[in-house]
């Protein structure tokens, strides 16, 4: 439904805000998960939307990546390990 990029000049306009704000008012929505690309795009993008929403009434949450599950070590690249140390959380209670 579209996507924010700066560099090919395309603004909120871009995104079909619109269709979302719709999907919105006719159901029953209590969390919006932002589920965008992990490029400069896309994170432009989930940027955008979760400032839009940051007011309204629903967790806003984006989905997490990192190694994917089954995944060998030793093929991780340096940028996906280093965004995985950098969302990890804590499991000690």
């Amino acid at each position: 439904m579209g996507q924010v990029s700066p560099a090919q000049g395309m603004d909120i306009s871009a995104v079909a805000l619109d269709k979302l704000v719709a999907r919105l008012q006719a159901s029953d929505i209590e969390e919006i998960i932002i589920a965008t690309n992990f490029t400069a795009e896309g994170d432009a993008t989930a940027y955008v939307l979760a400032e839009l929403f940051k007011n309204l009434p629903y967790k806003v949450s984006r989905l997490a990546r990192g190694i994917p599950l089954g995944g060998e070590m030793e093929y991780v690249d340096a940028g996906t390990l280093a965004q995985a140390v950098y969302d990890r959380r804590n499991i000690q209670s």
